[in-house]
């Protein structure tokens, strides 16, 4: 009960800032229903409900997507909106008279119940979980569309493309722009959203196929409570007779997020809430899959197009599940035009215009591959096809079987089967459950895994893990629903097998997920639910008065800090471009760069232009660690004009004269390639370093010979060039060392005779004699 009384109060609280969010949800998915009605011949309130809310979202991604090229900002999201809500008034009156009758059943208690119980389970969990590095880039993304960046560019590259996953993040954009809540709550509200909206659509399509009320929720929590795994208990005796690709002892019940644990990748539900861009596409990708299932109440020959759509907003959101849907969509053409031999020539037509419908979306709805192919990378595709015999056998491995224990010495383990022995048992239960919406699951698995063996990302060598857990998610859930299904087949062999496979397989991995999350959810604060944007008064004047404008912030980050607090709360909170990232160079997330390091330690003009700030705000306290002639600088109207003072600090824009005419003072990053002729070169790692200190070392020096330093944090989380880093070994003689100020050099080399010949205020390099 304090559990409750806490959530409870925190909503209370925040209501201010929830109420207009929750709204605006139902708004969308008051318009979603209106286009489901408009579209399918579908009357069970059940399925519906679910139908119209991931319709909405999708729907106004498409909005959002094409008209921001003409309304931008704040006011221009308020305008689309309206329109949006205008189009689903436009259909609700086609659709009023005709309204499906609302049965107030047994089934319609049960399922009321169960609303409130999953919805408040997700939200309970989405309000405590606690987010990665990585929404840095989701809510800057999100916040800078707010202030009318589209096309998406990154706040912290404002001259490159976004490169990134976007549909969700110009939803929660939106969002955040209509009602000025905290990004915390619109990605926690936005999570529990679409997931509850996940868990009832497949709930309602299953019961749909199966006829069976409460047994349908089963594939539902095996897609999102148990993320697919199936865990069987077996005596360490037969041990010896299996291969697994990990064992793991854990002291815990089993689950997938031990077993089979990726980065990037999503194994239990608070991944999910975190990385809620995939679990939109997740909820739309079944959305698509149920769409070709289902009858319309328009011309069959429009399916295609609404399909093409919905898979161009998907992919914005994710576009990992592009492979699932295309096989899938393949699967239903060959199909069609193999049943209807006598509507071959229009059902051609039909396809090809969906095609071409996909095609020009694509390339005006904002998404990380159309991105990717207008602005290649220099150094190499950032995708490609890989096909030799090593890589097949490499990325095999990640498939094998996995084994959970107790205890290294228990009489028995968890065994995790290999993604082959449930694609076997998922595809002989499939072939035998006769269904086609299984069929459809079990052709867009084939391109999951495909892809899996297939895809390469050339800067981020393992990102085709992140098929994995679509594999366990895809085959579970045609697993779950054939046995369903079989379970009330006449067949005595098949009909105990399907049981079995329910109940013993499926059920028991359900309930050790459930368990993790009722603990995880069980906290004594819910964080993620407050809703008022912090208070930096810089921030939201930059934001009110130059969104667009490129500021950089001097708040003693690297000097006395090593959080560079206004940088990212201007980015993630305020939308504002703040350039710190390598000038050309992409980067995933806000890492600081060689030149923006640069202009931290020197306010350089040479770094500051390549940069192209236009504004820099310097806190008071850190004016004076600059040199005489730095700090006279700023005091030149000509070269710096204060606009706004927070008492705090002052925001100066930096005049093109200072470009012209500023002179560059020594002691930076960008000056040491031309210092260090090659060579072994040592670079000290965290936490001997802050370790942005190293990246942008690494970087400036990848040219420059061998680089050593101990691998770990201290290196961009993706950077689009490559940077090699060797292990320091005894015995290595090297050239150069680089070290902290207060470091001994010869420590290192293990020699008496090193020259310092390089200095900033966080690193020192010397030559050894």
């Amino acid at each position: 009960m304090d559990t409750i009384s806490i959530f409870l109060k925190t909503i209370f609280e925040n209501n201010e800032f929830i109420f207009p969010v929750v709204v605006i949800f139902f708004l969308v998915t008051f318009v979603g229903i209106n286009m489901v009605l408009a579209v399918l011949k579908e009357d069970r309130w059940s399925l519906i409900l679910p139908l119209g809310a991931v319709v909405g979202l999708f729907g106004f991604i498409i909005f959002l997507g094409t008209l921001s090229y003409l309304f931008k900002g704040r006011t221009g999201i308020l305008i689309i909106i309206t329109i949006f809500v205008s189009f689903g008034l436009f259909l609700f009156r086609k659709n009023r008279k005709k309204l499906p009758e609302l049965k107030i059943d047994g089934f319609f208690i049960k399922s009321i119940l169960l609303y409130f119980l999953v919805t408040g389970l997700v939200a309970f969990l989405a309000g405590t979980t606690q987010y990665g590095g990585d929404v840095i880039a989701y809510w800057g993304f999100a916040t800078s569309f707010a202030n009318g960046n589209y096309p998406l560019k990154s706040p912290w590259q404002p001259d490159l493309l976004a490169n990134h996953h976007q549909g969700t993040y110009l939803f929660e954009g939106a969002v955040h722009a209509m009602t000025n809540a905290d990004m915390l709550l619109v990605h926690t509200l936005y999570s529990t959203f679409v997931i509850s909206a996940g868990i009832f659509l497949i709930w309602a399509v299953v019961r749909k196929i199966t006829n069976r009320d409460i047994l349908s929720v089963i594939p539902a929590l095996v897609v999102y409570f148990s993320f697919g795994a199936i865990f069987i208990p077996l005596p360490s005796l037969v041990r010896q007779f299996l291969n697994p690709e990990v064992e793991h002892v854990v002291t815990r019940l089993p689950l997938l997020l031990d077993a089979k644990n990726r980065l990037g990748g999503m194994s239990n539900l608070p991944d999910m809430i975190y990385i809620n861009h995939r679990a939109a596409a997740l909820v739309g990708f079944l959305l698509v899959l149920y769409i070709i299932y289902a009858k319309l109440k328009i011309k069959d020959f429009w399916k295609p197009l609404i399909v093409a759509v919905l898979s161009v907003a998907i992919a914005s959101s994710d576009e990992i599940y592009l492979p699932a849907l295309i096989f899938a969509v393949g699967f239903w053409f060959i199909r069609e035009f193999v049943t209807k031999p006598q509507q071959r020539k229009t059902t051609f037509i039909s396809f090809l215009l969906g095609g071409l419908i996909f095609l020009t979306f694509f390339f005006v709805v904002g998404n990380a591959l159309r991105d990717s192919m207008l602005t290649p990378p220099k150094e190499g595709t950032r995708f490609r096809i890989v096909t030799n015999t090593d890589s097949l056998l490499m990325r095999n491995e990640s498939l094998k079987s996995a084994i959970l224990r107790s205890s290294s010495d228990s009489s028995y383990f968890w065994f995790l089967p290999s993604v082959w022995i449930l694609s076997v048992l998922a595809l002989f239960l499939g072939i035998f459950g006769k269904n086609y919406f299984v069929w459809l699951v079990t052709f867009a698995t084939l391109g999951s895994l495909v892809a899996f063996f297939v895809v390469d990302h050339t800067f981020y060598a393992t990102n085709n893990e992140r098929f994995l857990s679509q594999l366990y998610q895809h085959l579970a859930f045609i697993i779950s629903v054939s046995s369903l299904l079989l379970s009330q087949a006449k067949n005595r062999l098949l009909r105990p097998l399907a049981q079995f496979s329910l109940f013993a397989l499926i059920v028991p991995s359900i309930v050790f997920a459930s368990v993790f999350i009722y603990k995880y959810a069980k906290k004594p604060a819910y964080n993620n639910l407050y809703g008022k944007l912090s208070d930096d008064k810089v921030l939201l004047w930059l934001r009110n008065n130059k969104p667009k404008e490129r500021t950089f912030f001097i708040d003693g980050f690297l000097w006395k800090t090593n959080d560079p607090y206004l940088t990212n709360h201007g980015i993630q909170n305020f939308g504002l471009f703040v350039p710190v990232s390598p000038a050309d160079i992409k980067v995933h997330t806000p890492d600081f760069g060689v030149e923006a390091i640069d202009v931290i330690n020197t306010l350089n003009p040479r770094e500051m232009e390549a940069l192209k700030i236009t504004y820099l705000y310097i806190l008071d306290d850190q004016v004076g660690r600059f040199p005489l002639k730095r700090q006279k600088d700023l005091k030149n109207s000509d070269y710096f004009k204060e606009v706004y003072n927070d008492g705090l600090g002052s925001l100066y824009q930096v005049s093109n004269q200072y470009y012209e005419k500023g002179e560059n003072i020594p002691g930076t990053i960008s000056e040491l390639s031309d210092i260090l002729k090659g060579g072994n070169i040592f670079v000290d790692n965290p936490p001997s370093f802050n370790f942005y200190i190293r990246s942008a070392l690494a970087l400036e020096l990848r040219n420059n010979g061998n680089l050593y330093s101990v691998w770990g944090p201290g290196i961009f989380n993706y950077i689009e060039t490559k940077i090699v880093l060797k292990q320091p070994e005894e015995g290595i003689a090297y050239d150069y060392i680089i070290v902290r100020p207060d470091s001994d050099a010869r420590t290192i080399c293990k020699c008496e005779n090193v020259k310092k010949i390089w200095e900033i205020q966080q690193a020192v390099a010397y030559e050894v004699k």
